[in-house]
């Protein structure tokens, strides 16, 4: 667990094992690491879980997200190096998934931090979902997750659809990867989030596969669904170069006060149409 600092904004690179001097607007060089924290000077601030998409090259403060860095909530980024889809967690918070959720915990107590959020796109919103669910989030906003790694889940599909190939060689991966003993379905982990617990989902319905994985979780309290009929890629934010629904999303959604102030889910809806 870093020391905490107090005063300016700072990034800690807990990975390395060390802080670098500030968190402004210049990241700092070199920072790619499987954990990253970002600290605010805010007492009551929201503790981010920011897991990130498997991706071979990011940037900290000036990609699409750069809306979670406004200096209103502490952000941990993730990473999976691993590629496992988040499913044994990051190795720099504990040796499996479970060890990384204590650490968060302990994190969240140590910051002052009595909300928890979680974000991510792709794999990224996979790992949104997971540690959201297992941390009981209040609020988690996932981009074109996969939601169930059961095998079972793609029986009898015919994988004639225009995606088929990429989940094809995604399943021939899913028994290497994955922990045998964490085959995530996230209808099941969802179907208990805890008190106002609220998840939004993203997705483009053009695409076979996410628009089953999104309809996967149809229907559970406190999840709402949001089709991009325009998107004709997986990868949302790769269409959306002015990213303004994911601006709105963080800020109208992820980031707001729960005071009635805030879109409802059917003003957003109305807003992608």
């Amino acid at each position: 667990m870093p020391e905490l600092f107090t005063g300016d904004r700072f990034l800690y690179d807990i990975q390395a094992g060390r802080p670098y001097r500030s968190a402004g607007a210049e990241e700092a060089q070199g920072a790619r690491s499987e954990a990253l924290l970002h600290i605010v000077p805010k007492a009551d601030a929201p503790l981010i879980v920011f897991c990130r998409a498997i991706r071979k090259e990011w940037t900290i403060y000036s990609d699409h997200w750069r809306g979670l860095f406004n200096g209103e909530a502490h952000v941990l980024m993730l990473e999976d190096f691993s590629r496992r889809f988040y499913t044994a967690g990051v190795h720099s918070l504990g040796s499996d998934f479970a060890a990384n959720i204590v650490w968060i915990r302990k994190l969240a107590k140590a910051l002052g931090a009595t909300t928890v959020l979680t974000c991510g796109s792709s794999a990224g919103g996979t790992g949104a979902l997971m540690y959201g669910s297992a941390l009981k989030a209040r609020k988690m906003l996932a981009l074109s997750p996969i939601t169930s790694f059961n095998t079972a889940f793609y029986e009898g599909d015919p994988l004639s659809s225009p995606d088929s190939q990429r989940i094809k060689t995604r399943l021939l991966r899913l028994p290497k990867v994955l922990p045998k003993n964490n085959l995530f379905d996230a209808r099941l982990a969802l179907s208990d989030l805890g008190p106002g617990g609220q998840v939004h989902v993203h997705y483009p319905s053009a695409m076979h596969w996410d628009t089953k994985w999104a309809l996967h979780v149809q229907g559970l309290k406190g999840v709402s669904l949001f089709a991009h009929g325009s998107a004709t890629k997986h990868n949302l934010l790769d269409e959306q170069a002015k990213n303004t629904f994911l601006d709105a999303e963080i800020s109208d959604f992820l980031l707001a006060q729960d005071d009635g102030s805030a879109k409802t889910a059917a003003e957003r809806e109305s807003a992608l149409a």
